[in-house]
């Protein structure tokens, strides 16, 4: 995130980097839930158990599952416009709108 709001960093790297981070923390969850027994009424309850089950362990695959998924969000595009926010707070920093030493300005 430093690396997009100071624009050391391209959008497509961006995007590309935390889809990355996204797979390998989804594989993690899965590997976590796949040796634990829920029950099936415990399974129902969850609008991610199945997903995280389901989901792909090939990087490329995952990006089409993810789609598909989240009907609701794109990933890409929601990544895409959080880069974009960013970039605009980085712009809106200039000289005489620095923040006094240790109060530096961090995006949520």
């Amino acid at each position: 995130m430093d690396d997009a709001y100071n624009g050391s960093v391209s959008k497509e790297v961006f995007v590309s980097t935390i889809g990355r981070l996204e797979f390998a923390a989804t594989l993690a969850t899965r590997a976590l839930l796949i040796p634990l027994h829920f029950s099936k009424k415990e399974i129902k309850q969850s609008d991610y158990y199945e997903r995280f089950l389901n989901c792909p362990t090939n990087y490329e695959a995952f990006l089409a599952y993810e789609k598909n998924t989240r009907s609701k969000r794109d990933p890409d595009k929601f990544y895409e416009a959080g880069y974009d926010q960013l970039r605009k707070w980085n712009s809106t920093n200039k000289p005489g709108n620095q923040p006094k030493p240790g109060s530096e300005h961090h995006p949520p």
